[in-house]
């Protein structure tokens, strides 16, 4: 396997990241990062931006920067660690190495604020090359290992530096070479065995022939040897290297807009979560299967998963009661209770039926959902039913690498809603069981709701992260369907147009922000809303709110308002009209509200 798909696989991958145009900002190593990318990706154009020292940045780079999907940053080693630390004698008197090492922070902040300026003035997504660190250490005795006299050290200190110092920007994120270079061996493309260490380059495979042919490049003096290849003795992946950081530029891409994301991922339990059958090989008495290896990798990434936000469920063929009984049996250590998954389906129903079930308790369609079974026949039989749900499962060696390392189980920014999903999707279920023993007037208003209204005028507020989340995943309450990247949003509040979020509470939870608006001067561009809210008239009070402000910019236009079809979004194609507009132009799905009507009301909802 190379490692590429095996540091980021491609087994939940379903869309192509259709990436057009990239900006890779940095010195002659980046301008390697150039050429073997574009030979990876030939329909992705690739600009170099040359990139040594604080002021090299120009004012602009070679496109307009909202046409680029990215930008890969990679800052020059050798910017950082100049030559003043190749003389070990004077680095090892402690006044001297001190103030080499401050300059080497201090270069290095000055040079990672330079290089993130196209980030700071549009959003535009960017990935921030750390350092390979050196892969023997570089110190005067072994005592001195790890200390400030080691520069391996010291290099991991300054890859801890780079990902503080970006913590916390909107839309800038670490491309980490370092651990790709680790898993494949840097032993095969680094060249601090050969060159002096702070190059931070790559070896190739034909250095022998300047050696063997002296006018190869400069003249020099004959060997008294000639020298075999490099490859005799030194074997070069240098192209699996290339391909893995290429690949996982596309996966941070994949990820930052959350293409194909997961949002649930269903397990059968027998021979998927343990070994054997519960009601046969975990009796009291019983010589119980042993659960180490796979079993525990699999209840790692069932909270792992959790901890992102992305909901865990069960659905087996199994008694309910002896699964509950003999749980501990199987699960040891207890690491995954029964109650860490939401809506779990425990019964003799066809898997198909309990899938449907699960999926419409926790409000989510087929394509956001993982069904993991060892059983190649439930796995046809689902995927026969929901075409658009991902299975896996048929070996348990490659489960928890799927699950856990894929681009589309990974979130950009952990928002307090998505912290807070399973516990609101838990109180989400109790609403609607409660709905369904009382009419439905009574229960609106017995809800107490809340809607918060705000205004979001800059990519760096605080609301910011949430919003594009919700722009980038929402698929069903979604009047256009269209995804967007900072740059784009920075680039339509720019050019005036507006940007505003709402956030709701009733009795039962604090649902957080879950709907997004984009305006124009007179037009709703995009509403989209989570549809852990449906059914409460949400939509109502939040385009209401949505009017109001809207009018007191322009009076003389009305709002217009418009829905583009998607395959998902059928449950928002009629909300302009219930809100009380009316359909102006029918193929392009336009809707209008005249000024002197007024939209529907939610009473009910009180409105912040």
């Amino acid at each position: 396997m190379r490692v590429a798909d095996f540091l980021f696989p491609r087994d939940l991958e379903v869309h192509p990241s259709g990436i057009e145009k990239v900006l890779v900002v940095g010195s002659c190593m980046a301008e390697t990062f150039v050429k073997q990318f574009a030979a990876l990706s030939p329909e992705t154009r690739y600009d170099h931006v040359l990139f040594n020292n604080v002021g090299d940045l120009p004012a602009d780079p070679p496109g307009p920067l909202a046409d680029y999907a990215y930008q890969l940053v990679h800052l020059p080693y050798r910017g950082v660690f100049h030559d003043g630390f190749l003389d070990h004698a004077r680095f090892a008197q402690q006044e001297h190495r001190l103030a080499l090492i401050t300059d080497a922070v201090q270069r290095l902040d000055l040079m990672l604020d330079g290089a993130l300026d196209y980030n700071r003035r549009t959003g535009l997504l960017t990935f921030v090359s750390n350092f390979i660190v050196p892969q023997n250490h570089l110190a005067p005795s072994l005592s001195a290992h790890f200390t400030d006299l080691d520069v391996v050290h010291l290099t991991e200190l300054m890859n801890h530096r780079i990902a503080a110092r970006i913590a916390g920007l909107p839309n800038v994120y670490v491309l980490d070479v370092d651990a790709i270079a680790n898993s494949l061996g840097k032993r095969y493309f680094f060249d601090d065995f050969i060159y002096f260490f702070n190059h931070g380059g790559i070896f190739f495979t034909d250095w022998h022939a300047q050696d063997n042919n002296p006018w190869w490049t400069h003249p020099a003096p004959g060997r008294i040897e000639t020298l075999p290849p490099v490859a005799d003795y030194y074997e070069s992946r240098l192209d699996e290297f290339f391909e893995a950081a290429h690949r996982n530029a596309e996966a941070l891409y994949r990820t930052a807009r959350q293409i194909d994301q997961v949002k649930i991922v269903i397990f059968d339990l027998d021979d998927t979560l343990w070994r054997g059958q519960i009601a046969e090989h975990y009796l009291p008495g019983n010589n119980w299967p042993h659960t180490d290896g796979w079993p525990l990798g699999h209840w790692d990434a069932v909270h792992q998963l959790r901890s992102r936000g992305i909901l865990t469920s069960i659905c087996s063929k199994n008694d309910a009661e002896t699964v509950e009984k003999y749980w501990d049996h199987a699960v040891r250590p207890p690491i995954i209770k029964l109650e860490h998954f939401t809506a779990p389906k425990i019964n003799w129903r066809p898997k198909a039926e309990n899938i449907a079930e699960i999926l419409a308790e926790v409000g989510l369609t087929a394509k956001s959902a993982v069904f993991v079974d060892d059983n190649p026949v439930e796995r046809a039989a689902v995927k026969e039913a929901f075409p658009e749900i991902r299975v896996i499962g048929s070996n348990p060696f490659l489960i928890k690498r799927i699950l856990t390392w894929s681009p589309e189980t990974q979130i950009p920014v952990l928002t307090d809603e998505s912290a807070r999903r399973e516990e609101m999707v838990r109180q989400q279920i109790g609403r609607e069981q409660e709905r369904a023993t009382q009419s439905r007037e009574t229960f609106l208003n017995s809800l107490g709701s809340e809607l918060r209204f705000i205004e979001v005028t800059d990519v760096g507020q605080a609301e910011f992260s949430r919003c594009l989340e919700l722009l980038n995943k929402t698929n069903q309450f979604n009047t256009t369907g269209r995804r967007w990247s900072p740059a784009e949003i920075a680039e339509h509040l720019a050019a005036g147009k507006r940007m505003f979020c709402f956030s709701v509470k009733d009795r039962f939870s604090d649902y957080g922000i879950v709907g997004v608006a984009l305006t124009g001067q007179s037009d709703i561009v995009q509403f989209v809303m989570s549809c852990r809210v449906l059914g409460m008239d949400v939509e109502l009070a939040a385009i209401g709110a949505l009017v109001r402000v809207m009018r007191a910019a322009q009076y003389e236009k009305g709002v217009t308002g418009q829905i583009i079809e998607t395959d998902a979004n059928r449950p928002c194609r009629d909300l302009f009209q219930r809100c009380g507009f009316a359909l102006r132009e029918t193929e392009a799905g336009l809707f209008h509200l005249g000024d002197s009507v007024e939209p529907a009301a939610a009473p009910h909802i009180a409105v912040v």
